[in-house]
């Protein structure tokens, strides 16, 4: 049961507090989880947190995974750009996983992306990625879990033609009181949530 819900855990959403005056795309509104892991880490994050439980390891190195895939910006869901912006590239994840010592996990999940785009206009880009999702298992016998902690995300689209568009997406979901995964997730973004595909 502890397994699953660490797989759970990083592949959940959140519910976040948003600060007064903070720019968010809608009431409500989704922002993406970049910290979708393969299936693969998963397995190896499910047995490292085993290991850590049974006090059979230590929190030893991190677990990697990487990936090249594609990402889409449409104008109708970003209106900072032009025309659609197709990005290639690929995607890595860093996880460290180490027990607390009242048996709690903390997780530290480093997602790093980048690459080329061009969108329909000819207009060429190149792209960075980078967010950092520090969380936290407040109960280490909830058979629900839930979470608290933070995760700040940085999206940058620069032109390397002069007719493309250009700038940087910046969110930050924060979650201060424990919550259960399977909420819903609103956070602060200082653009629309559609210009930030990762």
């Amino acid at each position: 049961m502890r397994t699953n819900c660490l797989l759970l855990l990083l592949t959940c959403t959140f519910v976040l507090a948003v600060p007064a005056g903070a720019q968010t795309d809608a009431v409500g509104g989704s922002v993406k989880n970049g910290h979708q892991l393969s299936p693969a880490l998963l397995k190896k994050v499910a047995a490292r947190t085993a290991a850590l439980r049974a006090n059979a390891a230590d929190a030893v190195g991190p677990m990697f995974d990487r990936l090249s895939r594609g990402w889409t910006i449409e104008t109708a869901d970003c209106s900072l750009v032009k025309s659609q912006v197709k990005l290639t590239g690929s995607k890595g994840h860093t996880v460290w996983v180490t027990m607390n010592d009242d048996g709690s996990f903390h997780i530290q999940i480093r997602t790093e992306a980048s690459g080329t785009a061009a969108d329909a206009g000819g207009n060429n880009y190149i792209w960075i990625y980078n967010a950092v999702a520090d969380l936290d298992t407040p109960d280490p016998n909830a058979d629900v879990p839930i979470v608290t902690g933070s995760s700040p995300g940085t999206f940058q689209l620069i032109p390397i033609t002069t007719g493309g568009a250009s700038y940087t997406a910046v969110q930050y979901l924060k979650v201060d009181t424990p919550t259960p995964l399977n909420a819903n997730l609103t956070g602060v973004s200082n653009v629309p949530l559609g210009c930030e595909p990762i």
